[in-house]
């Protein structure tokens, strides 16, 4: 299974146009259904999205990710004084491998409580996290996108990321088979590469 990335998705904007493509977000203990995509237009398959990051603790309240493109940050990235701080005021850290991966989540519709309906987010989580779904999807035959899944947040990171377990369901994907969620996910597919590009860390 690939890790690698297109040219497309080795940079982020620094001043992304348009819509993000929005993260899946749970409480630790929380259960979602969930569909891995395969096939994206404009993406590598499996559409698997990885860059390194630099986590800044002193940005803002919660602190922020940042992307590593090899410069200075990789050797003075924590600024213990915030940003203009002098020389001889950092701590240098290495940076980490983060990987943003395409789902379909089933969710209910908070236009129609009664209703689900299935929309296109990303699961962003560390290299361990991300090593333990390959490992679960390797250990399959029927592929990457046949079933649907129940993933679990175990863990969330001071940094952001998230920790999951995987069970398979037995039904196969929701959006393939039924008409409605077929129509939904297929309406968002092309926009996905462009969305989830302007969701990546900023340098």
């Amino acid at each position: 299974m690939t890790q690698s990335m297109t040219d497309g998705f080795t940079y982020a904007s620094l001043t992304p146009q348009g819509e993000y493509l929005n993260s899946l977000k749970l409480d630790e203990g929380q259960t979602a259904l969930v569909n891995f995509l395969q096939d994206i237009p404009g993406m590598q398959n499996p559409p698997f999205v990885y860059c390194k990051v630099h986590w800044i603790s002193e940005i803002g309240d919660k602190g922020r990710m940042i992307q590593c493109f090899g410069g200075q940050c990789c050797e003075q990235v924590t600024w213990n004084r915030g940003f203009g701080g002098e020389p001889g005021k950092f701590a240098p850290t290495k940076p980490k491998h983060r990987y943003y991966i395409p789902i379909v989540h089933y969710e209910q519709d908070p236009k129609n409580p009664a209703a689900t309906q299935a929309t296109v987010k990303y699961l962003d989580m560390t290299y361990s996290a991300y090593n333990a779904l390959v490992t679960t999807l390797q250990n399959t035959t029927e592929g990457l996108s046949f079933f649907d899944r129940d993933i679990t947040l175990t863990a969330r990171k001071v940094n952001g990321a998230m920790d999951y377990i995987y069970d398979k369901k037995e039904s196969l994907a929701q959006w393939k088979t039924n008409p409605v969620f077929k129509e939904q996910v297929e309406a968002q597919l092309p926009d996905v590469a462009k969305r989830l590009k302007n969701s990546l860390p900023m340098f």
